[in-house]
């Protein structure tokens, strides 16, 4: 989020992108303050790239997450996640840790 809100980096969103951030974030037990989750909903409307992408075929463990998946394919870019067992084995599929490494950031 650092590099995004720094713009060292790009961040895509689209409107499925969106809702599905908003099922999450507000869901009670995360306790995130809504203030803090609408600053980096405008942020990311404000900074980010709009994209509409392409819907992909790749068989995936979780639907919710085809979004992120197919934005990323789309705009050919990365997609940065926790979780890289809830999509197929791909090289721009990279956890935070990794991202951070290729863009020669300190963890």
């Amino acid at each position: 989020m650092k590099l995004f809100f720094d713009r060292q980096v790009d961040a895509y969103y689209s409107e499925a992108i969106i809702f599905e951030y908003e099922d999450v974030l507000f869901r009670p037990h995360f306790k995130f303050n809504a203030e803090d989750i609408d600053l980096v909903f405008d942020t990311l409307k404000e900074f980010g790239i709009f994209t509409e992408p392409e819907i992909s075929s790749e068989e995936m463990p979780d639907e919710d997450d085809r979004v992120f998946y197919d934005a990323a394919k789309t705009n050919e870019t990365y997609l940065v996640t926790g979780n890289k067992k809830h999509y197929p084995d791909e090289s721009f599929i990279v956890t935070p840790a990794e991202f951070l490494k290729i863009f020669g950031e300190d963890i």
